[in-house]
């Protein structure tokens, strides 16, 4: 017996919310981050009126323990390309919940010696690095605060004290 169509859902890789998605998410808005990180770890889509819900209801995140939310971003991390994750929380309204200083990069550009804004050149690091959770979390933040430093000089970015 499957009432809820789970197995057509995982032949057709689809990550949909049991029943009313705006019931489950207000029954444990930790939920929208678990279905993000459910589609990473499984290379799934998110079924489009729960991915809809998600996005409306992206604030509930906020009063979500801390320590909940930390345990479902360092599970990100480890899934072997945390990347999509990242790009869909930033889709959503996730991000901006959780990790608006990472969302700061977002677009922004950097100077000639980098190929892509911030936030990619964040995301394709973490992907290329090995997933431990501490090199993973150290690559994530690696470049949070450029976008707070940069300035422009001589028609160039720069990014002095970044750093720290």
């Amino acid at each position: 017996m499957d009432p809820w169509g789970g197995r057509s859902d995982i032949q057709r890789k689809v990550v949909r919310a049991v029943g009313d998605p705006e019931d489950r998410f207000q029954e444990d808005p930790l939920r929208l981050l678990r279905a993000v990180r459910i589609s990473a770890e499984l290379g799934f889509q998110i079924e489009k009126s729960t991915l809809k819900e998600l996005s409306r209801m992206a604030g509930l995140i906020s009063a979500t323990a801390v320590e909940r939310i930390r345990e479902e971003v360092m599970k990100i991390l480890l899934c072997p390309k945390p990347s999509p994750a990242f790009y869909l929380m930033v889709r959503t309204g996730l991000l901006k919940e959780i990790l608006p200083e990472l969302l700061e990069g977002y677009r922004k550009r950097q100077n000639e010696l980098h190929r892509f804004t911030t936030f990619r050149h964040i995301m394709e690091t973490v992907d290329l690095t090995k997933p431990e959770p501490v090199l993973r979390l150290t690559a994530l933040l690696h470049d949070v605060a450029k976008p707070r430093v940069r300035q422009r000089e001589r028609g160039r970015f720069r990014f002095i004290g970044h750093e720290k």
